[in-house]
């Protein structure tokens, strides 16, 4: 079974971004051992390099001064956080607001994984570990393990047997790391150094994020927060927005597709070459692009199960920018038809997801399903496919 995934915007090449695909990669053999599509057995078949994941960030948006027109809030220093932590404030800042209880500076991982669950210190680890330089694969193997046994026992008896976050991270080594023998990483950094890194990198941003903690005056969201955040909220945002205006003025036409939208047709191209049910799973603006594609550019192309995931899919038809949009749908006439080379549709969406929209008002034929990331609205765009809940659902519905 060929599986093609689309990336959404603001993915640019390097470390974070190859220890992400490395991830989906590792998440998706392991979810998809075993299921039946269609009475199909799906073995895997996750082709090799850009055949299987796509990669179209390099034609993405450009900034000429590199983001300056950006306004920069004096707030890192005001919270005694660095620039390499500034990702991590969301994700903590969600425990601290639902837990409503000062956050333990020198272990937040056991902290987080006593008040609160194992499998959300594992994803906070996730998230800290994409950062770090090593091979992908070695940290994708363990970081699944880690999370599929926390996923079976959210709050082991052992979490009261460890007393630092150090102790912690031991455990989860030990019981999910690959043999020593594979875990070197170069210039002698070993998978548990990357590991203990990480957990460094979330004790500063804790550290940080507790001086907001104690502050009650209510305020703490609205204010203190989103200030924490802007920075790399901006950068966000003027990505995102920034690979839209891209996409859609060098889309091309029927015949003549742009740039972007021949790479994903490559890759589909190849995966139907490769026989078997076509599955494309597409994230945030990679659900446009892939709609665009099947419904508009490359009709030819028949893809057997698509998944869409904190995508924008229906805002845009909402708008009519598809080459296939119909005038004549729309509020009180006919819903948009999904077109015939979509075998069946599932869109995936976290309601505090603020980049994520339903189809199932605007199309035919689709099934909306949500997703609770349980993180902050600022980082739960990125969330899902770092969470094995979602994989799971996912698999529960394939």
């Amino acid at each position: 079974m060929p599986i093609v995934f689309v990336h959404g915007v603001n993915n640019r090449d390097g470390q974070t971004y190859r220890n992400g695909v490395a991830l989906k990669r590792r998440y998706l053999e392991e979810i998809f051992s075993g299921v039946k599509l269609g009475g199909t057995s799906l073995d895997p078949l996750l082709l090799p390099g850009d055949a299987g994941f796509p990669y179209w960030g390099d034609l993405g948006a450009k900034f000429a001064w590199h983001m300056e027109s950006m306004p920069r809030i004096a707030v890192t220093k005001t919270l005694g956080a660095s620039s390499a932590d500034d990702r991590l404030q969301p994700l903590l800042a969600t425990w601290a607001e639902s837990a409503r209880e000062a956050i333990d500076a020198l272990h937040p991982l056991l902290t987080l994984a006593r008040e609160r669950t194992l499998p959300l210190a594992v994803f906070s680890l996730t998230e800290a570990m994409l950062e770090e330089e090593l091979p992908a694969a070695d940290a994708a193997a363990f970081l699944v393990n880690a999370a599929q046994r926390a996923g079976e026992d959210a709050t082991p008896e052992w979490l009261w047997e460890v007393e630092t976050d150090e102790a912690l991270l031991d455990r989860l080594l030990a019981e999910n790391a690959p043999p020593p023998s594979h875990q070197t990483l170069g210039a002698g950094q070993t998978l548990a150094k990357a590991a203990y890194h990480a957990a460094t990198l979330i004790r500063k941003s804790a550290g940080s994020m507790a001086t907001l903690v104690k502050d009650r005056g209510g305020d703490f969201v609205s204010t203190k927060l989103l200030a924490s955040t802007r920075p790399a909220l901006n950068a966000t945002l003027g990505r995102f927005f920034g690979d839209i205006f891209c996409y859609f003025s060098r889309r091309g036409v029927r015949g003549d597709p742009g740039l972007i939208p021949q790479r994903i047709a490559a890759a589909f191209d190849s995966a139907e070459a490769a026989g078997g049910p076509l599955v494309v799973i597409a994230h945030s603006l990679g659900g446009v692009i892939s709609y665009d594609l099947l419904s508009d550019l490359r009709p030819d192309i028949t893809v057997d199960l698509f998944v869409t995931v904190g995508s924008q899919v229906s805002h845009f038809e909402e708008m009519k920018l598809y080459g296939s949009s119909d005038p004549a749908a729309k509020a009180g006439g006919p819903k948009a038809h999904v077109p015939d080379n979509i075998n069946w549709w599932v869109n995936f969406y976290d309601p505090v997801d603020l980049f994520a929209y339903v189809c199932e008002p605007v199309f035919d034929r689709v099934t909306d399903v949500a997703y609770d990331t349980r993180t902050h609205t600022v980082n739960s765009h990125g969330a899902y496919f770092d969470q094995l809940g979602f994989y799971r659902l996912l698999r529960a519905y394939v």
